[in-house]
């Protein structure tokens, strides 16, 4: 055929397609118009509908950051003092630029393979590296540019995936 352009019509509850397309049927077969509009609220972190009366459970667990990071903590390495932290006990400073940071808390079953971000502040070019890590403490290289040992003041968080 020329051309393959066709028309819906709708009579009642039927769709029609011309030329032969065929009918279906768009009836609410149920039948019960109360249940076309439905109420849903959430107190408790569910979330119930009715008038079905149906409770459904979508909670999502709260998410402490404490679970997550393990520690974190702002450092100034050049007196040892620890500015901000969660979960440090000190920090011990070995020589120009290399330090050991020891949790409170150790790592839960001495796990080691946690994440150690870390950053330097207000150094404008350097090298900065974690070295050593263990379950109860970790150890900070901070280099210049010319990789020499720095006193310098750096940020860091420990992620230890449950």
């Amino acid at each position: 055929p020329a051309n393959e352009l066709q028309t819906l019509s709708q009579v009642g509850n039927n769709v029609t397609l011309s030329d032969g397309g065929g009918t279906i049927s768009v009836a609410d077969n149920d039948n019960d118009s109360t249940n076309e509009i439905q109420t849903i609220t959430s107190t408790d972190g569910s979330i119930s509908i009715t008038p079905s009366g149906n409770d459904y459970d979508l909670s999502v667990t709260s998410v402490d950051p404490t679970n997550i990071f393990h520690a974190l903590g702002l450092i100034d390495g050049a007196t040892s003092s620890i500015l901000k932290n969660h979960n440090i006990a000190s920090v011990t400073r070995a020589s120009a630029g290399r330090y050991t940071v020891i949790f409170t808390n150790p790592t839960p079953t001495g796990n080691v393979d946690y994440i150690v971000q870390l950053t330097l502040r207000n150094l404008p070019s350097g090298t900065i590296l974690v070295s050593g890590a263990g379950s109860g403490s970790f150890n900070v290289w901070i280099n210049d540019a010319a990789g020499l040992g720095v006193d310098a003041q750096f940020y860091f968080s420990i992620i230890d995936f449950p």
